[in-house]
């Protein structure tokens, strides 16, 4: 049995079609723009993968469809200034982001001032170590309380600055530093963009009195960056290793700890998994399903061109003995099958259902990727009539 054909978009897309995956090729004519990010970065926050680099998000998105923009519905395209045209603002939007735009500022200045701090510090630490190491020591007499050093200054009070400055530099770098980094990387590569602000319709009297003016907002505050599922994520790094993900200190993560913490933080990651993996090995653009209520759903070539094709329902197939294994959810029922068929006929979509056949397997089993390869799959095309 057969699936039906994709029903392609209406409206013509203005994204043209690239590689199916955000890998690179030797000879290929596909990777030649994105071929300098031959791995991406992205931060693990608890839930998904943050990917915050704007060329590796136009990467991840167009080679693949990954994930999902923090702004935009589709293509990652916030912010972005059309041709002759401003952005729009309305009066309270302009005074948050000046606010924004000014503790950025001061962040930045403070990390400057304070690195500057920690420069001065080591030089005259080096120049007094070289000076102690020429001189020779000889027995004098020293008072116990203080010993005045650099123009009247206490070595206890010495001491204690140097305790403060370190305790507020290591305090500042571990709450601010990948705030500034981003920040840096805006500042140089889109300082300057011109909007419109508009005032406030607070009151009936202002709705014919706008004053709209022209301003320009020196920094950028406002960022989109892509966030990645668990199996998205985990696809990239195991599967393809185009993805190194960190946590929020920027401490990279191993496919092990990886495998580990998203199984903990999702209890129905393993099957997800294999189901995703399953997919995308078949050529298949997979994205959640959530909408319309299945695991996932499958595009042809990409959301910009065809409306999804199959709405895929996971059942897990799990032998009798077998431990450590969650199955919360159960078998597909009649009443559920029914549900989905009726809202698939009406979308014009097909219905997968991907029986994923656990292995026998252990507790220690269960906590490295390699029984990955243990899994069977098998599809199920549910039709009514």
């Amino acid at each position: 049995m057969e699936l039906k054909t994709p029903t392609p978009k209406r409206k013509g897309s203005h994204i043209k079609k690239s590689a199916p995956l955000p890998v690179l090729s030797d000879g290929g004519s596909f990777f030649d723009e994105y071929s300098s990010y031959g791995t991406f970065t992205g931060y693990f926050n608890g839930n998904s993968v943050i990917v915050d680099h704007p060329d590796e998000i136009k990467a991840l998105y167009k080679m693949g469809y990954f994930g999902k923009a923090s702004l935009s519905k589709g293509f990652p395209n916030f912010g972005k200034q059309k041709i002759n045209e401003l952005n729009v603002l309305n009066e309270t939007q302009w005074q948050r982001r000046k606010e924004w735009s000014d503790k950025l500022q001061k962040l930045i200045e403070n990390l400057e001032v304070n690195k500057a701090k920690g420069e001065c510090n080591n030089s005259t630490n080096d120049e007094a170590k070289g000076s102690t190491s020429n001189t020779t020591n000889s027995p004098m007499d020293i008072d116990n309380d203080t010993v005045h050093c650099n123009e009247g200054s206490s070595v206890s009070n010495l001491k204690e600055s140097r305790i403060e400055l370190g305790s507020d530099q290591e305090l500042l770098t571990k709450e601010i530093n990948l705030s500034i980094s981003k920040a840096h990387s805006l500042s140089e590569s889109a300082n300057v963009e011109d909007v419109l602000v508009v005032d406030d319709c607070k009151d009936a009297d202002n709705l014919l009195k706008l004053n709209p003016h022209i301003e320009v907002e020196p920094l950028k505050t406002v960022m989109e960056v892509l966030y990645l599922s668990l199996e998205e994520s985990f696809f990239l790094s195991f599967a393809l290793g185009c993805l190194q993900v960190m946590d929020l200190t920027g401490k990279p993560l191993s496919l092990l700890q990886l495998w580990r913490v998203f199984n903990y933080s999702q209890s129905d990651f393993i099957e997800n998994y294999v189901a995703y993996h399953y997919f995308r090995a078949k050529g298949w653009v997979v994205k959640s399903g959530l909408k319309f209520g299945g695991n996932f759903i499958l595009y042809k070539d990409g959301p910009p061109f065809y409306h999804a094709s199959c709405i895929v329902l996971i059942e897990n197939i799990i032998p009798k003995d077998a431990e450590h294994v969650n199955n919360e959810e159960g078998h597909l029922t009649w009443d559920k099958m029914n549900t989905l068929n009726r809202m698939a006929e009406t979308c014009n979509k097909e219905i997968i259902v991907c029986k994923i056949q656990w292995p026998q397997m252990t507790k220690t089993d269960k906590e490295h990727p390699l029984i990955l390869k243990k899994f069977k799959v098998k599809e199920l095309l549910l039709r009514r009539w």
